[in-house]
């Protein structure tokens, strides 16, 4: 009866093998999506900073910073998609 099983489980294992699996992303994609985030939310971080700075020191608040935000998200995502292209 155990030869019986092991036929059994030997054809049931032949018919798993036909579900196609999806590979894990190679690590260096992941690299790369996780420093296209980091990169973007620095960029807006320091946009920001810059911007308070800026209309702190003149006195023009929000304009500098919602300016500078714009243009560092914008740098931010030319990046981006710059590094996914290579």
């Amino acid at each position: 009866m155990s030869a019986d099983q092991g036929t059994q489980e030997g054809s049931e294992s032949g018919s798993r093998s036909q579900v196609p699996v999806t590979p894990d992303p190679s690590p260096t994609a992941t690299k790369r999506a996780l420093n296209a985030g980091y990169t973007l939310a620095a960029s807006v971080i320091l946009g920001c900073a810059i911007g308070y700075w800026l209309d702190d020191h003149y006195g023009t608040k929000p304009w500098w910073m919602v300016g500078l935000a714009c243009l560092f998200i914008i740098a931010g995502m030319y990046h981006a998609i710059k590094d996914f292209q290579r």
